[in-house]
Order: C-alpha cells, then sequence, then structure tokens
C-alpha cells in the first residue's frame, strides 16, 4: 500500500480498533506504557485522540503496511486479505463472524473455526451482526456479503507448522543481528526468519533468546524463560 504524503496528527478509529488487541500485548510485554495505553482505551471508545507519532512507535508492525492516511476501505482490505496469510498464526487472523448472544456476555459464532467464543466489543452490537473478530476482540461490522468473501480468502490459505501453533508470543534464539537495518535472524524451533527488533532498546547480540511475534521482536528474555515457554 503506497504511503501518502499527507501529514495526519491523529490515527482513525478504524484502524485503533483492528489495532488495539496487539495493543493489549504490547502492554502486557512492557513495549506500551501505560499512560499510553489509557490514550489508546480512550481513543477507542471516542473520547479522544490517538496521535499517530505514538501509533507509528508502538505499532510498527501495521505502519510498515498500511499508509495511516488510508481510507477506511483500504484498511480493511489489509486485514482481511493481506494480513490473513499463513504466515500469520491462526489465532491472529481477522477472521468472521455472527453476533449470537449480547445479554451478560457477548458470544460470537467463528465463521472460520465453526466455535462459539466469549468476545468483547470495541463497538456496539446486536444479536446477528456480522463482525470481524481479531484476537477474541470485535473490531469491526460488516456484511453478510464481506463476511463470505473474508471466509473464502481464509478457506483457501495452505497454513504451515508456525501458523498452527497456538503460543500468542514465541521465544527464539538469535543467530544474526543486523543494527544498522533493525534486523535479526532468529530460531524459534521450526525455522529461521528475519524479524524487526526496534522495539527493543537494549542490545542485542547473537545467542540471546527474544519474544517474537510474526515479524517483531518486543523482549529478551533469559535461556529459562525461553524454555518455559517451548
Amino acid at each position: 500500500m503506497k504511503k501518502s504524503e499527507k501529514k495526519l496528527r491523529f490515527v482513525s478509529n478504524l484502524l485503533l480498533r483492528y489495532s488495539f488487541p496487539c495493543g493489549k500485548i504490547l502492554k502486557s510485554e512492557g513495549v506500551l506504557p501505560e499512560d499510553d495505553y489509557e490514550i489508546l482505551i480512550n481513543s477507542i471508545k471516542g473520547k479522544r485522540k490517538f496521535p499517530v507519532d505514538k501509533f507509528e512507535k508502538y505499532f510498527v508492525v501495521v505502519t510498515d503496511f498500511v499508509d495511516l492516511a488510508a481510507n477506511e476501505e483500504e484498511i480493511r482490505e489489509y486485514f482481511w486479505f493481506s494480513h490473513n496469510s499463513e504466515f500469520r498464526p491462526i489465532h491472529c487472523l481477522a477472521m468472521p463472524g455472527v453476533i449470537k448472544n449480547v445479554s451478560k456476555k457477548v458470544v460470537v459464532r467463528n465463521l472460520f473455526t465453526k466455535r462459539d467464543v466469549e468476545a468483547i466489543p470495541l463497538l456496539d452490537v446486536k444479536k446477528g451482526d456480522y463482525v470481524v473478530i481479531h484476537l477474541n476482540h470485535i473490531v469491526d461490522k460488516i456484511t453478510k456479503g464481506e463476511c463470505d468473501k473474508i471466509l473464502d480468502h481464509l478457506k483457501k490459505i495452505k497454513f504451515n507448522e508456525i501458523s498452527k501453533r497456538v503460543d500468542k508470543i514465541l521465544p527464539a534464539r538469535v543467530k544474526s543481528v543486523d543494527i544498522s537495518k533493525n534486523k535479526a535472524v532468529v530460531d524459534d524451533g521450526f525455522e529461521e526468519r528475519e524479524v524487526n527488533i526496534k522495539l527493543i532498546k537494549d542490545k542485542i547480540k547473537v545467542g540471546d533468546y527474544l519474544l517474537v511475534h510474526y515479524s517483531h521482536a518486543f523482549k529478551i528474555i533469559t535461556e529459562e524463560e525461553a524454555k518455559m515457554l517451548k
């Protein structure tokens, strides 16, 4: 998606909703500070705006692929199709669903896995609505036709063994580091792959263990911690 030259001050609510579940992971790993997490929550609720500079600082995965000035159609196009690929763990996918219950808890039928799950709504929903679920958060309302398009795309994906893993964040050992490009090659026990390391402030060296999620590393951990997470 081509980067826009338009200078934005704030991120759209739609992009925030799709990105918010990853923000919770960033908070749990100490990457997203409590104060900025509160700004993010209030921005989702429409009580304030989330600044572009903060979004670019923390949400490095999505900003690698999505123009922050993109319209709603372009944002959805990314998350429904480009984001949903065989290279991403299955739990990270943006999946279509239908609301089954909205009483004490919101229950969604995940139309890809065919399972009913409790989900956290980031917008108002009612029984029968077609929605998009991202990491057990309801991030968007869609039409039945749009739901079918996402489902058709997901059914065509040939998921590899990495995608089938259920770990939210994987431990991996550093094989090589290129500080000038903020890149490292890591081995997560299944394959060697390149990850972005710009979220980690400490110096990384060969042999270190990192927590990685998709294409980015978040934290240096000990070998003992890595073994516990395997």
